[in-house]
């Protein structure tokens, strides 16, 4: 289980990375959930759906966003409630507008 969190949580940082690239040419796709739930369950079910809330977040969809903190939680298992989905998705959009501007793009999708 151990080595199993440790890959998701490299998974995410790498998505973090990704996430924040993803606007130079326009906002991310909504089927990054659906694309890792064709994984199966596990970590690509788990990091697909980090990115679609990370995409709605980011597009200040704000309502969507947190529709989908329950199912965050569901699958999860570092994540104990919605208020700790909530602070890290807070943390990761931080960290995506930090990277962002280091490659002078738009803090947010919503800025372009």
């Amino acid at each position: 289980m151990f080595e199993t969190t440790i890959k998701v949580r490299t998974l995410l940082g790498t998505l973090v990375v990704t996430g924040a690239l993803l606007c130079q040419s326009g906002c991310a796709s909504d089927s990054y959930a659906a694309q890792g739930a064709a994984k199966g369950a596990g970590t690509g079910a788990l990091a697909g759906l980090w990115v679609e809330v990370l995409t709605e977040a980011d597009r200040q969809q704000t309502d969507a966003a947190a529709a989908l903190l329950p199912d965050i939680v569901d699958k999860d298992r570092e994540i104990s409630d919605t208020a700790v989905a909530q602070a890290r998705l807070d943390e990761a959009l931080g960290e995506i507008g930090e990277i962002r501007t280091q490659y002078d793009l738009a803090a947010s999708c919503s800025d372009q």
